[in-house]
């Protein structure tokens, strides 16, 4: 195996590897609200710490990771994470899992900004985008893999047994597959900048990147929006079959996948076309669920699951292509951070905020708000690709 594949190898398997101690949380919580008597209200302090610290680390993350070893920052992400999840089972109570949660969320946003920049200057233009695509479909996989994994020990065993498990796995994970990684070429540099990589203010505002920003925080209100409340609108929907039919939402996530690779082809390999269309998509099938009045479940469950399908599908251009044009800049890292940073803003947003507008007008103003969301996220994005950056990295 060659030095280049076995760097994406271990690219892989090191967030895959994440994944067992980041989406473990929501399979355990239902169990650990129960054995630890505590509120719905009580339990989701935990998510929307690992949320917001998640966010947040990404900034910090993301300016470091242009400037140290990412193989070193990789593995010290997957460490912590791993420490953080068998804390949690240690001590099996609830503070203390609420701050280690944020620990968690600190940890887990040390992962996605180096091994962005390990595919900027490990590939060619061609095959980072291919390398994404299959990034993104075994990410599905391994997102379903560690919520089964989760779910399962929390069932058979006890709520702490779905911390321990998945944060004994990822240190063995931190073990290996940082080890695969081999060092990349480093990255050209703009002409007149410095060493350290472009100003950010030069970032947000030189190359409408912070309508790219914006553009994010509107992908991850409505993406987390639909994957939140779901099943809450599918259960209001009444029939014996509403809970089974709820899984359609995430078992289309792999069709979204392949939806969004379909879309910068047709778009001639256009990130910012293919974000805005799939974005409008998306928004088109959440706003068709309000004339499905007396439509069966099964329509509005595939109209969701559709719905939430275009908002994963855009993901890999939004959260990988875009920022590998900021390669020249010396700001890849930074870039992603900043705009998965926004994703998960506006995933905090959409949890508060949908349940109090379908409270107060009900469930047809929220897929209206969806949609127009969409249609704003659509928008910013083209208007961010007026400036953008025109030199991406050279071929290695």
């Amino acid at each position: 195996m060659g030095k280049k594949d076995r760097t994406l190898l271990g690219c892989a398997l090191a967030y895959g590897g994440a994944y067992l101690s980041r989406h473990n949380l929501s399979a355990a919580l239902p169990a650990m609200i129960t054995s630890l008597g505590l509120t719905e209200a009580s339990g989701g302090m935990a998510q929307t710490l690992f949320a917001l610290c998640y966010a947040a680390g990404q900034f910090a993350a993301g300016a470091v990771a242009d400037r140290v070893d990412a193989k070193l920052f990789i593995r010290a992400g997957l460490l912590a994470s791993a420490l953080a999840n068998i804390s949690i089972a240690a001590f099996g109570s609830f503070y203390p899992t609420v701050a280690l949660c944020a620990v968690n969320g600190l940890a887990q946003s040390m992962l996605w900004t180096p091994i962005v920049k390990l595919i900027s200057l490990s590939l060619s233009s061609g095959e980072r985008e291919s390398f994404t695509f299959r990034l993104f479909a075994y990410l599905v996989g391994a997102h379903v893999a560690a919520w089964a994994l989760a779910g399962f020990l929390a069932e058979a065993s006890s709520w702490r047994a779905a911390f321990a498990v998945p944060g004994a796995l990822t240190l063995c994970f931190a073990a290996f597959a940082p080890a695969l990684i081999r060092a990349a070429p480093s990255a050209p540099r703009e002409r007149g900048a410095s060493e350290a990589g472009a100003p950010i203010g030069a970032m947000l505002f030189g190359t409408g990147l912070a309508w790219a920003l914006l553009a994010g925080a509107t992908n991850g209100f409505v993406r987390d929006g639909i994957a939140s409340w779901g099943p809450t609108i599918l259960s209001g929907e009444g029939g014996a079959n509403s809970v089974a039919l709820s899984l359609l939402i995430p078992a289309l996530n792999l069709a979204g996948i392949a939806l969004g690779k379909a879309a910068h082809s047709l778009s001639r390999r256009d990130a910012r076309k293919s974000v805005a269309a799939l974005a409008l998509t998306g928004g088109a099938f959440a706003l068709s669920i309000s004339f499905f009045t007396n439509a069966p479940t099964v329509v509005v469950a595939a109209s969701l699951g559709c719905a939430f399908a275009c908002m994963n599908g855009l993901n890999p251009m939004l959260a990988t292509m875009i920022p590998l044009e900021y390669a020249g800049m010396r700001r890849v890292g930074l870039a992603a951070g900043m705009i998965d940073c926004f994703i998960y803003l506006g995933s905090a947003l959409s949890g508060s905020a949908t349940g109090s507008i379908a409270g107060a007008a009900g469930w047809g103003s929220v897929f209206a708000v969806w949609a127009g969301a969409s249609a704003a996220g659509a928008a910013l994005i083209l208007l961010s690709g007026r400036r953008a950056p025109r030199n991406g990295p050279a071929k290695p």
